[in-house]
């Protein structure tokens, strides 16, 4: 489902769902979504990564501007995963809009 930050802000506040961060390691530690988990769409391990993760639950999956997070939640789809929120415009309109991000 495409959110826009106001909506993936109060999407996050429920505890079940994980917040996945599909940006690079480096991308990450500069600022990234409180709670938020990172795993690399481009990094090598990307599918057993994620492979890894639980496939019945919701996964809230945003990126530096949309891009990124719509291939990671096509892979994901395609290894049987089922229920996504996206922040449609990435981490720079959550940041834009003036939403917090953390180090």
């Amino acid at each position: 489902m495409e959110q826009s930050s106001s909506e993936f802000a109060q999407t996050i506040t429920d505890p079940s769902i994980v917040i996945l961060d599909v940006r690079s390691p480096e991308e990450f530690h500069a600022g990234h979504i409180e709670g938020a988990i990172n795993i690399d769409v481009n990094g090598i391990d990307f599918d057993s990564q994620v492979s890894a993760l639980d496939h019945d639950i919701a996964y809230a999956v945003y990126c530096r501007s949309g891009v990124r997070s719509v291939t990671a939640m096509g892979l994901m789809m395609s290894l049987g995963f089922t229920s996504f929120f996206h922040l449609t415009d990435g981490i720079l309109d959550w940041v834009a809009t003036g939403h917090p991000v953390v180090s």
